[in-house]
């Protein structure tokens, strides 16, 4: 009899811890087919990745620590789907710190804590900017949004995360929130290390209903960037936009841009997306970068969306880039 109540004892026991901390593994693989055309050359296949997920393999959990307070943890790790030796390579798409073999990172990584407060993370967190940035279209930060040097900068130079990162999330009330994220300048994707100093990224963030909007400020030394994006869901139809600033870097980022996408919901599973963006820089020589982009996504399951589209990027050098891809994505 004792030793039945002491083996009840050890399994309410591991009940109660098992039920005050969760770990979860979850990733995206996402690769496609594509054709490609720059300027007067022929049409060139090729694979290509990332087209609506970023493709990792991660794992995030969370522990009770009592009173509304909680630890929490996340750790993305990133890899090139079409890569045999699942290396992402250096400025590869959809990666932002390039080199990483699988499962030893480059994506999103951080520890910290959350309660009513909000929360607190160190590591690599996202960025404020990356929101404005990436909810400013459809596309996010993949082919056809404007997004980083494969689009041109044409949103502004891409900001994902800084290492050594310090960011703090406030509570939402009543749909708006406030984030503030702190980062070394000395090292990591996504800065300009020339200019040196710290790096400050603050947003504020509204969600309520059919209305989603953001403003961002990222600074760096003499480099700035202020981003603003909005969306307005209607029925089938969902219209999003953004506009930024940005000064004190290289000439073909530097300037003002806008754009304007839309998703029309044909069906719960069938949706396209079309997206149309512009840089007016800061080079008087040069023609303005400008976006568009338009392509059909039908969910094949809960998990798993095929996709097309059609990509036309025109550089500041006036070279337009043609792109027709088809892929899939798969959630897991």
């Amino acid at each position: 009899m004792k030793k039945s109540l002491i083996a009840v004892a050890a399994l309410a026991a591991a009940g109660a811890v098992s039920a005050q901390s969760s770990v979860t593994l979850f990733g995206t693989i996402d690769t496609n087919a594509q054709m490609i055309k720059a300027g007067s050359a022929g049409w060139t296949k090729t694979m290509g990745q990332n087209g609506y997920g970023t493709s990792q393999l991660s794992v995030r959990g969370s522990e009770e620590l009592g009173g509304g307070l909680k630890a929490i943890f996340l750790y993305e790790g990133d890899f090139e789907a079409n890569s045999s030796n699942n290396v992402a390579a250096a400025g590869a798409t959809g990666n932002t710190q390039g080199g990483h073999v699988l499962g030893s990172g480059g994506g999103e990584i951080y520890v910290g804590l959350a309660g009513a407060f909000g929360s607190v993370k160190l590591g690599t967190p996202n960025s404020p900017t990356l929101s404005t940035q990436a909810d400013r279209n459809p596309f996010g930060t993949k082919a056809g949004s404007g997004f980083g040097g494969g689009g041109a900068t044409i949103l502004g130079s891409g900001i994902v995360r800084q290492d050594k990162s310090i960011r703090f999330d406030t509570a939402s009330f009543s749909g708006f929130s406030l984030a503030l994220d702190i980062g070394d300048s000395s090292t990591g994707a996504n800065i300009a290390t020339a200019n040196g100093g710290k790096v400050y990224d603050v947003g504020a963030f509204y969600a309520n209903g059919p209305i989603s909007a953001g403003v961002s400020h990222w600074e760096q030394g003499t480099q700035k960037i202020n981003e603003l994006q909005a969306s307005y869901t209607f029925g089938p139809v969902k219209v999003m936009g953004g506009f930024h600033k940005e000064t004190g870097t290289a000439a073909t980022a530097a300037g003002k841009g806008g754009n304007i996408a839309v998703t029309y919901n044909l069906s719960p599973a069938l949706a396209i997306d079309a997206n149309y963006a512009k840089l007016k820089t800061d080079v008087t020589t040069d023609n303005d970068p400008s976006i568009f982009a338009i392509g059909p996504k039908y969910m094949l399951s809960k998990r798993t969306t095929a996709y097309a589209r059609y990509v036309q990027l025109k550089s500041a050098a006036n070279i337009k880039t043609e792109t027709v891809l088809v892929g899939i994505r798969h959630n897991f």
